[in-house]
């Protein structure tokens, strides 16, 4: 779901498939009320799409929400039912 810090960008020539590496936060361990350890992972997008904001890393670790004004986490998000906001594109 969505990029961090993407590289090392390839096509394979054969499928059309995008890989690419991206890493995550910098964060050297979990933490219950923010969420997984920071991690690169490989991914690979088989369509064109819009993939938002990273809210899981690894194996679907999730972020908590977190409201940065108020300095609060609030819930997890939920791997299985993630929810992308598309911008709006005029042409």
């Amino acid at each position: 779901m969505g990029n961090r810090n993407p590289f090392r960008h390839s096509i394979d020539s054969r499928t059309g498939y995008l890989y690419w590496g991206d890493i995550g936060p910098d964060a050297g361990k979990a933490d219950p009320n923010r969420g997984p350890s920071g991690m690169g992972e490989y991914d690979r997008r088989e369509k064109r799409g819009f993939g938002g904001w990273p809210y899981t890393r690894g194996y679907n670790e999730a972020y908590n929400d977190f409201d940065f004004a108020a300095e609060t986490s609030w819930r997890k998000f939920d791997p299985e039912h993630l929810v992308t906001i598309r911008p709006t594109i005029r042409d």
